[in-house]
């Protein structure tokens, strides 16, 4: 079931999971629960905002690791979009700006908590360097 690599990223590698969804897998099995679940919890959230954003589809466990399922989106990139002229550049940066201004004006009901957040990291890091 599991398809084509489309894309490695610091904490997972994204590949086809059928014809219309993706799996993201993360590569560290020992925290992949932890991210997976924390993830999902947002992706869940980002579903219900309706955003123009891949629908989040469930978390499962694939040979011993969370993954997520997302739907799978057909086209280019805008990187791959964008052409080495004045206009082309000033079209993708005005499009880029509109949707990351977009994003910043969503209110969202719910408190996150850093100071746990940062915890977690701190006690499930493998290394941590005492002074």
């Amino acid at each position: 079931m599991i398809g084509k690599l489309l894309g490695i990223g610091n904490t997972a590698s994204v590949y086809e999971w059928g014809k219309t969804e993706v799996i993201k897998i993360f590569h560290n099995q020992s925290h992949s629960m932890h991210e997976a679940k924390k993830e999902a919890k947002n992706a869940e959230i980002i579903n219900n905002l309706n955003l123009r954003t891949p629908n989040y589809s469930g978390l499962l466990e694939y040979e011993g690791t969370s993954c997520l399922i997302y739907e799978k989106i057909d086209g280019p990139t805008m990187l791959k979009q964008i052409e080495p002229t004045k206009l082309s550049i000033s079209h993708y940066a005005k499009l880029m700006a509109q949707l990351h201004f977009e994003l910043h004006n969503i209110e969202i009901k719910m408190n996150s908590n850093l100071k746990t957040e940062l915890a977690n990291k701190i006690n499930t890091a493998e290394v941590i360097k005492r002074i």
